[in-house]
């Protein structure tokens, strides 16, 4: 079996697009892909953090969205990925109004907008405001903020935490965290940053991937939330990534209540192959 597969990054942020409308592989299917080509082995080149399926259109919708993680797992939304997609979905002439752009993805309904060669993905409000936490592992204390922007988030201030952001073991203590008592048993994000000049440095481990990425676009929003509200940062807020590529995040307010989290930043394809698996991969 052949299939087209397309690499793409949001901001960092690296995914495998398939047009799944070519090849109506099942929910089942996407889970047992996402092992393969999320990974490195022999069908792939680089390491991706998520498989996207482009799906048909309906009467409500420009386009829909299936995403996977590369464990198999689903049901989470991914920020970054909801902009990477949108870009897909223009490539691929579905798109008909720039300004306007409706797509269902993880249980929600998103609407996103062009903005040069930028993106901006409007997402709910979140579904857990941040919340000062504390865990305790090794005899170690880490403070931080836990909320939940379509995805679970931890958010540590480096600085609070007498941790180098430059210089320090994210996997383990991004593990440790991630598999704290406290966030089972779906686990969490967790997302390292440093303050400086009212510009975010950002370093994420995310689950699912069980390493740091190059970007997270639900743990920019968790991220500049939680300095709006503990740390008098104003909206927009400029978060820098480990890619290096700028995200801004935005907050759309009625008096008090949060109506949408704007997520902004660049999206692009990388390359294309066609890849060759086996004819019995899902048996």
């Amino acid at each position: 079996m052949i299939i087209n597969v397309f690499y793409m990054s949001g901001a960092g942020n690296l995914f495998s697009v398939i047009d799944n409308r070519n090849y109506k592989f099942s929910n089942l299917q996407g889970s047992i892909l996402a092992k393969i080509l999320c990974n490195i082995n022999e069908y792939n080149e680089f390491k991706s953090e998520g498989l996207m399926f482009l799906e048909d259109k309906t009467n409500s919708f420009d386009f829909i969205c299936k995403f996977f993680n590369p464990d198999g797992s689903t049901g989470m939304m991914c920020g970054n990925g909801g902009r990477v997609i949108t870009r897909f979905a223009d490539m691929n002439g579905i798109i008909k109004d720039k300004s306007n752009i409706n797509f269902f993805m993880s249980g929600n309904q998103y609407k996103a907008k062009f903005d040069g060669n930028d993106i901006l993905l409007f997402m709910p409000p979140p579904e857990i405001l941040p919340k000062k936490m504390a865990i305790i592992f090794d005899l170690k204390k880490y403070e931080g903020y836990y909320s939940n922007t379509g995805t679970h988030h931890f958010v540590v201030n480096t600085m609070d935490n007498d941790i180098d952001f430059n210089n320090f073991d994210i996997l383990n203590i991004g593990s440790e965290i991630r598999y704290s008592n406290n966030f089972k048993p779906n686990g969490t994000n967790v997302n390292f940053i440093n303050i400086s000049e009212s510009i975010i440095h950002l370093r994420t481990y995310e689950k699912g991937v069980e390493l740091e990425t190059g970007a997270c676009g639900t743990g920019a929003v968790a991220t500049a939330l939680t300095a709006n509200q503990f740390y008098n940062l104003d909206f927009p807020i400029s978060i820098i990534p480990t890619s290096g590529e700028r995200l801004l995040i935005d907050c759309i307010k009625n008096n008090d209540e949060i109506i949408n989290m704007i997520l902004q930043g660049p999206a692009k394809l990388l390359y294309n192959i066609q890849i060759s698996l086996p004819d019995n991969i899902f048996t």
